[in-house]
């Protein structure tokens, strides 16, 4: 098990690594790589909304496990998940280092978002140790049910309502989970986005274009990162040039602040894409699922003080 050292950050508060812990399969190595990025007083004011077509998710496991709380959310054919696979415990974050270096984040399937405080002070990237369940995230001594007991998930999921906070994808995808998840009784907000399957089969030839959503965080006010949004998100992917470009923009259509869209574009290596725009957003993900049928990555920018995660499929 490995885990990532990246320092953040967003005017002059840290980010750091922390590593969250999940059963299922994953690989990748370690990074060195330092960056800057934003800072965080995290509120957070989604609207709950109706999801239907709801499918019953896998059973899966998790020690410590929380009850969770009934949600406003309401759903159509609503299953609840069962729980049984042990997860691992939170390992702590590493001591920042200031230091500069690459500002280019190593690629690896371990980098799977970001920590950010409640309360507002070092935002930390996430890492995850073991392998990856897209239905328990164990983070802070518990383990978390990404979607509630009781709720069900169609193309997104989103709660905000009885202690509970979710924006996440719901079962529409096969090998991907991202979203904003946190709760009662944790201390962040967790901004993630990763998934199961790295692709072995990559195309090598033509292109084709991937649509899909994530959530955008961003300063509304200040230099702190207090504001998140649901977006959606459209990518295009020449497998023969190896290039990735594409955007956020927002779900409803306003703006992020100041922002109509944030620009991605980033160079693809065996299953995984990385870069960063002139603009200054850094992009780092990954493909997976048979002939890279899904993605997910995540999204930084220091000076304009945002961050967020997404995923897509395959058109």
């Amino acid at each position: 098990m490995s885990s990532l050292n990246h320092i953040f950050k967003f005017g002059t508060t840290a980010l750091a690594a922390l590593v969250l812990s999940a059963c299922g399969s994953s690989g990748g190595g370690s990074d060195d790589s330092n960056v800057s990025v934003p800072t965080n007083k995290t509120e957070q004011t989604q609207p709950s909304t109706t999801v239907n077509n709801t499918t019953q998710q896998p059973s899966t496991t998790a020690n410590n496990t929380t009850q969770q709380s009934s949600t406003t959310t309401s759903t159509n054919n609503q299953t609840t998940p069962s729980q049984s696979t042990p997860a691992e415990n939170v390992a702590q974050p590493s001591t920042p280092n200031t230091q500069s270096g690459n500002t280019n984040r190593a690629l690896t399937d371990k980098h799977v978002g970001f920590i950010i405080p409640k309360k507002g002070g070092t935002i930390q990237t996430a890492s995850i140790s073991g392998n990856p369940n897209l239905y328990v995230l164990d983070v802070e001594g518990k383990s978390i049910n990404i979607i509630p007991a009781g709720m069900g998930g169609g193309k997104v999921l989103k709660i905000t309502a009885n202690n509970i906070t979710r924006i996440v994808n719901g079962s529409l995808y096969k090998n991907v989970r991202w979203g904003l998840i946190t709760e009662d009784g944790l201390n962040n907000y967790y901004l993630v986005s990763y998934g199961i399957n790295p692709t072995t089969n990559m195309p090598t030839s033509g292109s084709a274009t991937y649509v899909g959503q994530g959530v955008h965080g961003y300063a509304d006010s200040g230099s702190a990162i207090d504001t998140y949004r649901l977006s959606n998100a459209k990518f295009n992917v020449n497998f023969a040039d190896k290039s990735f470009e594409g955007s956020i923009t927002p779900d409803d259509g306003k703006a992020f602040g100041n922002i109509n869209a944030v620009k991605l574009s980033a160079k693809i290596d065996g299953n995984q894409f990385n870069g960063k725009t002139a603009e200054g957003t850094e992009a780092v993900g990954r493909f997976y699922g048979n002939n890279a049928s899904e993605l997910a990555g995540s999204y930084v920018n220091e000076k304009a003080s945002y961050l967020g995660v997404f995923g897509a499929q395959k058109q």
